[in-house]
């Protein structure tokens, strides 16, 4: 008998099955050590979580204390200066009680020392958000260390279930190359090659493998992250800004994977674009900063949002537009992104704003009340930028702003007064609403006409000052006391302490619908 030649092709490729094992083998064992880091880490940010809540409950009660001795102190005080002067020589118990009143006024008017002297502004205020974020610090670099584990556990994961694959394309060739052996010679060949070529690409795979990177976990890149994140979640300051920017740059030189980090710089970039002495602008590392986040994230929503709104106020409107319509892809519920491609839409006059504009109305009736008329008033502040520093589309900021009032104020006074946030159309009209001041400032005349009203129409009318609603000045749903159909009328609006100065607006409803509003800076 003659002894069968071994292929010395199958004994490479099993040499290579074995060696690709045992890196398999090893990349599993990391990926145990990676996870059970996560897991610790897990553990330790959840229980910095608990500690830091703890700390604000306990600061907060202390707090709700000195704040209810201050109170009483108030009330003492306003005692304590009538005993001051009306005390007359005879009477030494009252001016001791009013001098004790006003040592313990003194002493409980600052609560300041609960928080930290740090936090206390020369203004009287105390820098409430400030003190709460930084007191989450220690939340947010657990949590960020616990993120980082995550992702090296997930990168040696993903090393060892590929080099699973290479093992069975690996056992294929082996399997291709064994059959040699036992066929015809004409067939060998074809399975040589087909073997060898398996073995080739299955070798080259596992090589990319081997050198694909594991993030490491850097702590001096988390740290500076959270130092950036913390202060972007008070600032309101360009300097503020300026050193989140730098924590931000120094996270993005230790890990220049951090994908937060260009985020959070970019945000920090973005407002201090907008903080510029000559109003809002864009800026190209803002953008670019947003950029990266898609080539880690691409679906991310909030980072094309915020391209958008560089995209913006650099001028190019159509690249804000496509860039926000791909936010409202990844996040339609997002009512900020659905006011910026309003915005968008109504500077580039675009025949799509009216369209827009229902799609806005419909998101603000599934909103609380608390959320949409917060959200209102943060957009108005933009829209008045965009009033006052750029020209060019001041007027279709003007008329975006008159009308994103009309719907927040329609859908509210339509759920107060008339039980539904949409109201149905109707054929009255009020053409006109003219408001004029009285000489002495206590008071505002509105003058209207109407048409189309019908007796069984229930009217009402509201009015703010400096932007917010005074019910004393308003008047809630009754029936239409004036002839029908057409006519004139008018109301006075009386505040006797006086409203000079005060920007007065006056909107008036009929069964929900808001039919006419006007506005005036009382001299």
């Amino acid at each position: 008998m003659t002894k069968r030649q071994r292929d010395p092709g199958a004994s490479i490729v099993a040499v290579l099955i074995m060696s690709v094992s045992l890196a398999a083998a090893g990349f599993a064992y990391l990926q145990t050590q990676a996870d059970n880091n996560a897991a610790r880490a897990t553990r330790r940010a959840e229980g910095q979580a608990v500690e830091v809540l703890n700390q604000l409950t306990l600061t907060e009660r202390e707090i709700a204390q000195e704040v209810a001795l201050f109170g009483y102190a108030n009330d003492l005080a306003w005692v304590s200066n009538s005993l001051g002067q009306t005390a007359s020589m005879g009477l030494d118990y009252a001016q001791r009680l009013a001098t004790a009143y006003t040592d313990a006024y003194g002493w409980s008017s600052s609560f300041s020392s609960v928080i930290g002297g740090e936090y206390q502004r020369s203004d009287g205020f105390i820098e409430w958000t400030r003190f709460v974020e930084e007191s989450r610090r220690a939340v947010y670099r657990a949590s960020e260390t616990e993120k980082a584990h995550e992702a090296v556990a997930s990168a040696w994961g993903s090393k060892a279930s590929a080099y699973v694959a290479v093992i069975t394309v690996l056992a294929a060739s082996l399997f291709l190359l064994g059959l040699t052996s036992n066929i015809a010679s004409d067939a060998r060949r074809t399975l040589a090659f087909s073997g060898t070529g398996l073995a080739l690409i299955a070798s080259l795979w596992g090589l990319s493998v081997f050198a694909r990177d594991v993030p490491e976990v850097s702590d001096r890149a988390i740290q500076s992250y959270v130092d950036g994140l913390t202060i972007n979640l008070w600032a309101s300051e360009a300097s503020d800004f300026e050193v989140a920017e730098r924590s931000f740059t120094e996270a993005i030189a230790q890990r220049p994977d951090y994908s937060d980090a260009y985020f959070g710089r970019g945000f920090a970039r973005f407002r201090l674009d907008l903080l510029g002495p000559d109003g809002p602008q864009g800026s190209a590392p803002a953008e670019a900063d947003f950029l990266k986040v898609l080539e880690f994230d691409p679906d991310n929503g909030i980072a094309w949002g915020n391209i958008g709104a560089v995209r913006f106020w650099m001028g190019d409107l159509d690249g804000s537009i496509a860039a926000t319509r791909r936010a409202l892809d990844a996040v339609p519920e997002d009512p900020i992104l659905a006011l910026n491609l309003g915005f968008g839409l109504a500077a580039a006059q675009d025949p799509g704003y009216p369209e827009q504009l229902a799609a806005i109305r419909e998101r603000f009736t599934e909103l609380p009340a608390w959320l949409r008329e917060s959200t209102v008033a943060n957009y108005m502040v933009v829209l008045d930028l965009a009033v006052q520093h750029r020209p060019t589309i001041a007027p279709a900021a003007a008329r975006y702003r008159e009308a994103i009032l009309e719907i927040s104020h329609e859908i509210s006074v339509g759920r107060r007064f008339f039980g539904s946030p949409t109201p149905a159309p109707i054929d009255a009209a009020f053409p006109s609403l003219v408001l004029t001041a009285n000489d002495d400032g206590t008071g505002v005349l509105a003058e209207f006409t109407y048409t189309g009203m019908s007796s069984s129409d229930r009217w009402l009318y509201r009015t703010y000052v400096d932007g917010v609603e005074w019910p004393g000045l308003s008047r809630v749903a009754e029936p239409w006391p004036l002839p029908v159909p057409d006519g004139d009328g008018y109301f006075e609006i009386t505040y006797d302490a006086g409203l000079r100065g005060s920007e007065v607006r006056v909107e008036i409803f009929v069964e929900g619908n808001l039919l006419a509003a006007a506005g005036m800076a009382v001299p």
